[in-house]
């Protein structure tokens, strides 16, 4: 007779439950790498080279808000975004990597951007056309979480990393995808991510991956990449259709215009360029600067701004998440202590630049923003995370919400604000920019990134920021970015020379 394991309060479980669950799963996973090409062929491969053609349909980051429905197989019409060419190279057998995309803004301009990371470094870096290239050297401590993330991109690499981890395989259970039956099982990688894997029960391909995710605005959902129109390339059976969604809407289409197994890259490609500019970083933590007795900085991964008035404070932007947000609102109590964030500036919809709004809606704030922004914001206030509890838990109170088109100044004698919306711009539709004429600065998201004070290259984003403050005549001697480093009016001003050479 089987014995069984009992707890206190807890239902009975069989010894060999794990067992049976892990014998399910690895029938499963053994039949889908028996339908890939099988486990000889598998783990004799040593390089994937894939060219790719990238439609980028993010609804949170296109010019207006848009939500694809779950089960578009098709790109949707053109949200802004230019097609990308890239090129994926997996080197199993070297543990190294590169990807590398071609941004195009006009028939003439456009800039080339390569992560690469060997078994011992990493770099990214970016070329705007002919100029020198921007290079930014990854910690060597993340190296690893970067190599599982780009590895498990593929099915030849999820199915080598669940081979390689059989301890954590597990029986899900069955769905339906596509109006198709699927097996679902999960295994663990390297970074301790719980992957889920669907194989058509039929063809034993597999169809998707998913894990799990706590997202601002979806609240608990999911992360998936789909595979489909596979094709024999040598001893492989490979995808050449790629769907990237969140939350069950895409974000990406890809092509996969080529495929070449166990070719090779010249082994300069994986060496960082000698002749570059080095990227500026900013703190690791939010980290407060005086410009002012009334105008504050805080410097960080995303850059905050916030201005004391006389009776009540001002934050300029609350992005990345609510413990971020929560760092920030600690320094603004720090230096303003009794006075209440009585108004936050969400600067455009994009759900990086919303996702810390939960505790200045908590708060009382009132949130000033784009018509865009203020349905994404109301149901970015209306979701729950367990499984990021940073995100926060649902809020008891609605958000208060003022949408701005026209200009729109605060001032009580003590601190001036002018607002103004400078989009449309290629990146979104509708931006607010903050500026202060006491101070002469111009507070700017997205539209001027800058990565280091020795380059500043105005993009195509950058056009309607200068012709808006052109047109109202504003004094600005100093842009804080959301994104990057200070610079001076005069530094912006000099990056369109260089964008000149180029734009036609």
């Amino acid at each position: 007779m089987m014995a069984f394991i009992t707890h206190a309060g807890a239902q009975a479980i069989a010894p060999d439950a794990g067992l049976e669950s892990y014998a399910k799963a690895r029938t499963v996973l053994d039949e889908g790498v028996a339908a890939i090409g099988g486990a000889t062929a598998l783990n004799a491969l040593h390089t994937v080279r894939r060219d790719l053609v990238d439609k980028w349909v993010d609804g949170g980051q296109a010019q207006h808000p848009r939500f694809d429905p779950p089960d578009a197989q098709d790109a949707p019409e053109n949200t802004g975004f230019a097609d990308t060419k890239a090129l994926s190279f997996l080197d199993y057998a070297g543990n190294r990597f590169l990807y590398t995309q071609t941004y195009v803004d006009s028939p003439t301009e456009y800039a080339v951007v390569t992560d690469v990371v060997t078994a011992e470094a990493g770099f990214e870096s970016i070329t705007y056309v002919k100029e020198k290239p921007y290079l930014d050297t990854f910690d060597a401590a993340g190296l690893p979480a970067q190599r599982v993330r780009s590895f498990r991109r593929y099915p030849e690499g999820l199915l080598r990393m669940a081979l390689a981890r059989p301890e954590t395989l597990g029986w899900v259970g069955t769905a339906t995808e596509g109006g198709h039956t699927q097996d679902v099982i999960s295994f663990s990688d390297g970074t301790g991510t719980r992957v889920f894997l669907y194989f058509d029960s039929t063809t034993h391909l597999l169809t998707k991956a998913e894990t799990l995710r706590g997202h601002p605005f979806f609240g608990d959902t999911t992360t998936e990449v789909l595979y489909s129109n596979y094709r024999r390339e040598g001893p492989l059976t490979l995808p050449t259709r790629l769907i990237d969604r969140t939350g069950s809407h895409p974000t990406h289409f890809i092509a996969v215009t080529s495929t070449m197994l166990d070719a090779s890259l010249p082994a300069a490609r994986f060496q960082p360029p000698t002749d570059f500019v080095a990227f500026e970083h900013t703190p690791d933590e939010p980290t407060l600067e005086k410009i002012s007795d009334t105008l504050y900085a805080i410097r960080g991964d995303y850059n905050v701004m916030f201005a004391v008035f006389r009776d009540y404070v001002m934050v300029f932007e609350a992005p990345i998440s609510s413990a971020y947000a929560e760092k920030c609102l600690a320094l603004v109590h720090a230096t303003a202590p009794g006075k209440p964030v009585r108004y936050l500036l969400s600067t455009h919809y994009h759900y990086d630049h919303i996702a810390g709004v939960k505790p200045y809606i908590a708060a009382g704030a009132t949130i000033v923003t784009t018509p865009d922004a203020k349905a994404i914001i109301e149901g970015a206030a209306a979701t729950s995370s367990s499984i990021r509890p940073d995100l926060g838990a649902r809020l008891e109170r609605a958000p208060v919400i003022e949408t701005v088109s026209e200009p729109r100044t605060f001032d009580d004698g003590t601190e001036r604000v002018q607002i103004f919306d400078v989009g449309p711009a290629p990146h979104v539709a509708q931006m607010l920019v903050a500026y202060f004429p006491k101070e002469k600065i111009l507070y700017v998201a997205d539209l001027v990134d800058v990565l280091t004070t020795k380059l500043v290259i105005a993009g195509v984003d950058s056009v309607p920021v200068r012709d808006k403050i052109d047109a109202l005549g504003l004094d600005v001697e100093r842009i804080i970015p959301v994104h990057g480093v200070p610079i001076t009016g005069a530094d912006f001003r000099n990056g369109f020379i260089i964008r000149a050479k180029y734009a036609r």
